[in-house]
């Protein structure tokens, strides 16, 4: 990872949508905010012209025609597509413009108009993720945000870190290049990658083992992957596991909503922690808050349309069961509810992630 003096920091926000950014594009810069994903390499906004679901909820819609420097791509690389594992799609074409990210300006970057999105975040995206060209949906010969910055010589590798001011704020940062030695305690720990064969563009961790309240929750017999994301709000993690977790914390099952739920005011309760064991006996723990599980109303009151109880919030762990597929890896998501309180650095170059406990004070180095 790059010297201090070589790197970029910007702020970033953790409101209803995760991990995100402020941003420009177009000249004359339009301000959107993206979400932060660390496992797509593709930028995305969502076009003006095209119609959602949810239209209330969308927010910085992109217009193409105010922008003098919005340039259309050879037609081989104008159309993506891009799948979830919960069956959900987004699609449009792609373009080039300027992007312009705390006030440092990349020209001609190639990026995506969604013209369909069923996904359940209306926001686009500012993909720090590795570019590899084998994946249907990667941008191939286009240099992504992290390439561009390093050929730019702002950066001298492809690696950043990420973290939040404190675990109830809304507010972090993300620094492009560099590590922040201030902002963590502990060892920083570099983990083993445990992504199926022949997917770079996700970083992923074996979870083994799953402590809460001196009770174990799963054993080291048999571990799962999950994606590490900090751009997702939710983290969806095995239906069993995710039971328990609900009865520790006083979590329970929504069927107007297809959502685990829990009392807001449970915020005010010693509710203890969840530890995840990453790489089996020994190997490091994510320690979370079960607090830190509970989705304020204010970032999000309403799901599918249906509103939330009065003193209903949202449970920032939720249940999946994954099936393989042809076109996508069964991967389980570790997400932003879980990572408040965690340092996390990612390396492109060498598909390497790396975690401590993060350090909530002002120091910096």
């Amino acid at each position: 990872i790059a010297e201090r003096a070589s790197t970029e920091q910007t702020w970033l926000e953790n409101p209803r949508y995760a991990y995100m950014i402020n941003v420009t594009v177009g000249t004359p810069g339009q301000p959107i905010a993206l979400v932060i994903s660390v496992s797509s390499s593709h930028t995305w906004v969502l076009d003006a012209g095209a119609r959602f679901c949810l239209e209330a909820a969308l927010r910085d819609l992109h217009i193409s025609t105010q922008s003098t420097t919005y340039s259309e791509v050879d037609e081989a690389y104008r159309g993506f597509f891009v799948p979830y594992a919960d069956g959900s799609i987004v699609e449009g074409t792609n373009f080039t413009d300027r992007l312009v990210v705390d006030g440092t300006a990349t020209d001609d970057f190639f990026m995506g108009n969604v013209h369909s999105n069923t996904h359940q975040t209306g926001i686009g995206i500012l993909g720090l993720g590795i570019n590899d060209p084998t994946r249907s949906w990667s941008i191939r010969n286009y240099p992504s945000f992290v390439d561009r910055v390093v050929s730019s010589g702002r950066i001298a590798s492809p690696a950043y870190s990420m973290w939040l001011d404190a675990p109830e704020r809304a507010t972090g940062s993300l620094l492009l290049g560099a590590i922040d030695l201030g902002r963590f305690t502990g060892p920083l720990v570099r983990l083993r990658e445990g992504r199926p064969t022949g997917c770079r563009t996700a970083f992923s961790l074996p979870v083994h083992g799953v402590n809460a309240s001196e009770k174990r929750l799963k054993d080291n017999s048999r571990h799962f992957v999950a994606a590490v994301n900090p751009g997702e709000a939710f983290s969806y993690l095995p239906s069993a596991l995710v039971d328990s977790i609900m009865e520790t914390a006083g979590a329970t099952w929504d069927d107007r909503l297809k959502r685990a739920t829990i009392p807001c005011d449970a915020v005010s309760q010693r509710l203890g922690e969840v530890e995840f064991e990453l790489q089996g006996p020994g190997g490091p723990v994510l320690h979370v808050q079960l607090a830190d599980l509970i989705i304020p109303r204010a970032r999000l009151n309403f799901v599918h349309g249906v509103f939330l109880g009065p003193n209903e919030c949202l449970f920032g762990v939720q249940k999946v069961d994954l099936r393989p597929t042809a076109s996508i890896a069964p991967f389980y998501n570790i997400g932003s509810s879980l990572l408040h309180r965690t340092y996390m650095v990612f390396d492109n170059a060498n598909d390497g992630i790396a975690l401590a406990p993060a350090k909530f004070s002002l120091d910096s180095s």
